[in-house]
């Protein structure tokens, strides 16, 4: 059968839930006449919840390189023996009408149906000097840079270093913790500042839970600045609503995402600026009409409402709604109706350094030592699903060392 009388299902973005979608599918490809085109910027899959770790290394120890190799995990490695096709490339436009994806490499691709999940990038809420003299942790190149930076700046320093973390959600949190514990104990040390423009660090979770890590932050030496917003920010330092300039060494900025650019050209409903979908994760256009049964979205591109409340933007959400989604296209290639998405209970694992932790596992609060082999275990879990159990291990043996 020639590849154009098969169903074209192209995949944008090869993030947490646009890898679940496309492995999900390449298991379904034959029996179901379908093709499965993967396209992503980058050659990579990039695991991110080992940012922090790798960020909080010093640039020439063995353990960032170790990270450095279990984070970056290569596509064609994660699809061996699948039947998906990858496109290395930046994606341009979408046209809804025509069903067909524009490439920054002059390339275009058809599609019969397609999965948007692009992600998301920082947000800098046009905070003055923020974008400029801010580095994020968005991206592997983020995480290295901050490491290499702060290696950099210790080297022979007979004076603290001036660390500022702006965002005191999960990433905020965990890096400051992972930093205290390993730039602050080296040479002269570290003054490492976590400032969170709401009342609390960790906004939207349990008192219980906030108190907690503010807790232990305080106990690594981490000064928590709540209810104090980022107004300005240039080389040296960041002014707070208080008026008060904190000063720094080296600026990182983890408060906050958007969506790429592109989501706005496309001619779906947005919500608060993402891809508003049902209950069956398929877009609505926005010309009205029943939703598009061939266009799909999740992850951080998407406003998915339920219990009345939006689905939250995590891993473990995107890969939940992977295997809705998959099972759904599928579902519609055989001739049935797509089932809504249910979203499960949350499980939520905060690491604090190498030995503390807070977060909840299927709605039972942990805390402590437990949390960071918890951590270690779903890592395996989710490494084991795209690879050979033992190649999973080896690459979770890299995180422990």
């Amino acid at each position: 059968m020639s590849r154009s009388q098969l169903h074209r299902v192209v995949v944008l973005g090869a993030g947490f839930g646009g890898m679940r979608v496309a492995r999900q599918l390449a298991r379904g490809a034959k029996s179901r006449k379908l093709s499965v085109t993967l396209v992503n910027r980058t050659g990579v899959h990039v695991y991110t919840p080992a940012f922090y770790a790798l960020a909080g290394t010093t640039s020439d120890s063995a353990r960032h390189r170790h990270l450095e190799r279990a984070a970056a995990l290569p596509l064609r490695r994660l699809c061996k023996g699948l039947p998906v096709s990858i496109v290395e490339a930046n994606v341009t436009a979408i046209d809804a009408k025509l069903k067909r994806v524009a490439l920054g490499d002059g390339r275009s691709l058809s599609y019969d149906t397609i999965v948007v999940a692009l992600g998301s990038e920082p947000a800098y809420y046009d905070i003055p000097g923020l974008r400029e003299h801010a580095i994020t942790l968005k991206t592997l190149a983020d995480a290295d840079k901050i490491s290499r930076r702060a290696s950099a700046l210790m080297r022979g320093r007979d004076k603290p270093l001036r660390i500022v973390v702006g965002g005191g959600g999960v990433t905020g949190c965990e890096l400051s913790a992972m930093l205290a514990e390993t730039v602050g104990t080296y040479q002269a040390g570290a003054h490492i500042t976590l400032v969170e423009g709401s009342s609390e660090v960790l906004p939207g979770f349990d008192e219980a839970t906030r108190s907690y890590v503010r807790r232990e932050l305080n106990e690594r030496q981490v000064m928590v600045r709540a209810g104090q917003p980022i107004k300005a920010a240039d080389e040296s330092s960041v002014t707070l609503q208080s008026k008060e300039a904190v000063p720094f060494d080296l600026l990182i900025w983890t408060g906050g995402i958007q969506v790429p650019e592109i989501i706005d050209t496309l001619p779906y409903v947005l919500e608060r600026g993402r891809i508003a979908t049902d209950a069956p994760l398929t877009c609505v256009p926005k010309a009205g009409g029943p939703a598009d049964l061939h266009a799909y979205a999740l992850g951080d591109a998407t406003y998915f409402l339920y219990g009345g409340k939006a689905a939250p933007w995590t891993a473990q959400v995107a890969l939940q709604q992977a295997d809705t989604v998959a099972r759904n296209i599928l579902r519609v290639l055989d001739g049935k109706k797509p089932k809504p998405f249910k979203l499960p209970k949350q499980s939520i694992l905060i690491p604090l350094g190498r030995t503390g932790g807070a977060g909840s596992l299927w709605g039972f609060p942990v805390r402590g030592w437990i949390v960071q082999p918890l951590v270690w275990v779903a890592e395996f879990r989710y490494l084991a699903s795209m690879m050979p159990w033992w190649a999973a291990l080896k690459l979770v043996s890299r995180r422990i060392k």
